[in-house]
């Protein structure tokens, strides 16, 4: 989320995505984790897509775009075999903010599950 108190943050707003989406820059989202914790990743997304990103592209910045940005594209960032099997499956869309996770899944192996 947005942290205006931080200097260099003082001209970025959600529609900023959209901005470097159609300038053709690779971006990808990020949280400043412990300061906005990693777990508000996807609320992040989603405020990009409300503000004009475009929703495939949003799920891009949070998965296959930061793969690629660290040049770990060939482990990590989409679901492909050979690479690591970290998955979240939730009960609904993952950027509609009542959705909750069902499963994750880390390097294969299931590490929660909520059942109904």
């Amino acid at each position: 989320l947005v942290n205006r108190a931080k200097v260099e943050m003082k001209e970025v707003s959600f529609k900023t995505a959209s901005a470097l989406a159609q300038a053709g820059v690779n971006f990808a989202f990020i949280t400043d984790h412990p300061v906005i914790p990693v777990e508000h990743l996807r609320v992040c997304a989603a405020l990009a897509v409300r503000e004009g990103l475009d929703e495939d592209m949003a799920l891009q910045a949070i998965t296959t775009s930061p793969a690629r940005l660290l040049g770990v594209e060939d482990e990590l960032g989409s679901v492909r075999q050979g690479k690591r099997a970290d998955l979240v499956i939730f009960d609904g869309h993952p950027f509609d903010f009542r959705s909750r996770v069902v499963l994750a899944m880390v390097d294969g192996k299931i590490w929660g599950n909520r059942r109904e």
